[in-house]
């Protein structure tokens, strides 16, 4: 799996090549993948005869782009999905994902071929030095069930959620399917480390990869309590006062526009920022019942771009909550390809700094 990590992270540096960065249309196509056989057949026949490394490399750059594109799809499906909750939504997305991860499989064993074929060198100097470890596709194939078995679970919270259920009874089913979930992320916790992990928990915090312990926490805790406690009580104290007012008057129809017309103030670069996005429409909104209640920004690196989806509850946290998700916006898009770290959360301490400090 951490061989497939080491695909994602690559294909994201070469995709810039796919897309004018002038104006884009993002829009769900799915993937054929005829277009991928055609490359692979090519790439066999470039691996398969020595002293062949610049068509190699034409063709490692071609099968990344391939890969930035299923991914991609994939992406687009699960906003869609987002947005409206429907099971035809969830299907096509579930194919899309299975797909991304049977693509992602099949190049890599080409990898594999090419640098046993004399080309290893050349598939590291892409992929870096470790892209050979760690892989196994009896666990990617585990991984794909775990994934659709989630799918499955998420898509029976939002039958609850959309049902006639009184809320106790909502509350009871949900809490069922919260439990199902748990026993679900902790049996694949412990298959994917081999046991080094009991449960999800166990993973979750190796995944903050620190390099301090929880005493220097408390330790600059107690800085963060003597400097920042009178500002932070202001400024929840405004947001409140905000809040218990006439809360109508702070709803919006397009809470980006509201953006568009402050950030300028703050830097140059968020103001291009801002009117990149409402150009390209880079965000989607959901609403009521049909929608998912979550916001969050993703990568799509077929078009070189982040992209938000929102839940918007027609309230006045609307607005911060798309301040909030800019600032990933803002921040992916300046740092792209290398943003994955933030994104993914795998840096989880430093992952929320760019949103809440635009906050």
């Amino acid at each position: 799996i951490s061989a497939i990590t080491a695909l994602i992270m690559s294909f994201s540096a070469v995709s810039a090549s796919i897309v004018s960065a002038n104006q884009i249309t993002v829009e769900y196509e799915g993937y054929d993948t005829k277009q991928l056989e055609a490359i692979i057949s090519d790439f066999r026949a470039a691996y398969s005869v020595p002293e062949n490394d610049a068509a190699v490399r034409e063709n490692v750059v071609k099968l990344l782009e391939q890969m930035s594109i299923v991914d991609s799809q994939s992406t687009i499906a699960y906003i869609a999905y987002c947005k409206d909750a429907t099971n035809e939504n969830a299907l096509e997305y579930n194919t899309m994902s299975n797909m991304y991860a049977t693509v992602s499989g099949n190049i890599y064993n080409e990898f594999v071929s090419a640098a046993n074929s004399g080309y290893v060198s050349v598939i590291k100097e892409y992929l870096g030095e470790d892209i050979f470890t760690g892989y196994n596709q009896e666990l990617m194939e585990y991984e794909q069930k775990f994934l659709a078995d989630e799918l499955e679970i998420q898509n029976k919270y939002n039958l609850v959620v959309q049902s006639s259920l009184s809320e106790s009874e909502k509350n009871l089913k949900a809490a069922e399917l919260y439990m199902e979930l748990v026993k679900l992320a902790n049996e694949y916790i412990s298959v994917i480390t081999d046991g080094e992990c009991k449960n999800y928990i166990e993973y979750a915090y190796a995944a903050y990869s620190r390099d301090y312990s929880p005493q220097d926490i408390i330790a600059i805790s107690t800085e963060a309590k003597e400097y920042l406690k009178q500002y932070h009580k202001d400024v929840t104290d405004m947001f409140h006062a905000v809040k218990q007012s006439n809360t109508s008057s702070f709803t919006h129809d397009d809470n980006f526009e509201i953006i568009s017309r402050y950030v300028g103030e703050i830097s140059p670069e968020l103001a291009d920022s801002i009117n990149w996005l409402r150009e390209n429409e880079l965000y989607s909104v959901g609403e009521g019942s049909g929608s998912l209640a979550m916001s969050y920004t993703s990568l799509l690196s077929q078009y070189k771009t982040p992209y938000i989806y929102q839940y918007e509850y027609n309230a006045v946290n609307d607005l911060f909550t798309s301040v909030h998700e800019f600032g990933h916006f803002n921040a992916a898009r300046y740092c792209f390809p290398d943003s994955w770290i933030d994104i993914d959360g795998t840096n989880i301490d430093i992952a929320e700094v760019h949103s809440q400090g635009l906050e």
